[in-house]
């Protein structure tokens, strides 16, 4: 299961994150909610989420920042911004941090599940790369002294 971390300032919009999706149906468990980037920064360190949903603008510390900080230690991590904010210096500056996705509210119900339908497959072919480039571990070498 894939875990998903949720990060809105407001809180009705972070409920309905919550509630607008059977994230369960999706193979996706919240693995919490937070008010800020502080909070989120916390909670995907405790929990380490495959799946990061933000707003851009809160206080204390923004979503961006979030999405740097979270890239440092969880690069493989995809972050999704959702805002209410269609200013291109935002959309430029969530392209250079490395968000796998950016919407403007009002987001609708289809959208999130084609961007999270994307998302799932791209961590599964991810760990199936990982998977080859690993791949088995020959035992049968031996030194000859």
């Amino acid at each position: 299961m894939y875990k998903l971390l949720i990060v809105e300032d407001e809180i009705w919009e972070r409920e309905g994150l919550v509630d607008f999706i059977d994230w369960r149906q999706l193979n996706i468990q919240i693995v919490g909610t937070a008010s800020n980037g502080i909070q989120g920064l916390k909670m995907a360190k405790l929990h380490q989420p495959d799946i990061i949903i933000t707003d851009i603008r809160m206080p204390i510390m923004d979503g961006l920042e979030l999405s740097r900080r979270v890239k440092l230690f969880l690069p493989q991590c995809k972050i999704i911004i959702i805002t209410g904010y269609d200013d291109f210096e935002y959309a430029r500056d969530a392209i250079y941090v490395g968000v796998y996705n950016y919407l403007l509210k009002p987001v609708h119900k289809n959208q999130l599940l084609c961007t999270k339908n994307r998302v799932r497959k791209y961590i599964l072919q991810e760990k199936k790369q990982a998977e080859h480039i690993r791949g088995p571990m020959s035992i049968g070498w031996t030194l000859k002294v």
